[in-house]
This record gives structure tokens, C-alpha cells and sequence, in this order.
């Protein structure tokens, strides 16, 4: 019954420390840059998975492939080059 107790237990632990790697954080281009410059992004650079806007009057350079993400919201502008 013990190992059982402790099983259950180390599971939901496990499943919660699991949860937090899976959560999207939402970014929002405040500035102009390119899209990997950390300093151009409210909350880091959006990873894969993460929701991400550029707010209007922002313009923003993409110069190297950028991750799937959940969400994008455009109000500024987006220069590709390559």
C-alpha cells in the first residue's frame, strides 16, 4: 500500500513539474529589431508553441526561420529578407 501511496504521489509530482514546460508565454514586439533580438520582445523571443503580436508602429526584420507558433497578431510591420 505504501509503494502505491508513493507511486501516486511521484506521478502527479512529475505531471505538474511536466505542466509547467508545456504552458505557451505570450511576447509582444514593443520596439523595432529583427525577431531574434530578445531586447525587441516584452517576455523573450517567441519559442514554438508561444503566442506573439507586434504592437502597432512596430517593425519587426525577419531574417532567419522562425518557430510554429499558437498565435500571431500583426498590428505593425514585418520586413522579410534572407
Amino acid at each position: 500500500m505504501r509503494t502505491r501511496t508513493f507511486l501516486c504521489a511521484a506521478t502527479c509530482c512529475m505531471l505538474s513539474i511536466l505542466r509547467w514546460d508545456v504552458v505557451a508565454k505570450t511576447t509582444v514586439a514593443t520596439s523595432n529589431g529583427t525577431w531574434d533580438d530578445p531586447a525587441v520582445w516584452d517576455n523573450g523571443v517567441p519559442d514554438a508553441g508561444d503566442d506573439a503580436g507586434i504592437t502597432n508602429g512596430v517593425s519587426v526584420l525577419i531574417t532567419n526561420a522562425t518557430p510554429s507558433l499558437a498565435s500571431f497578431v500583426n498590428y505593425g510591420t514585418i520586413v522579410f529578407t534572407n
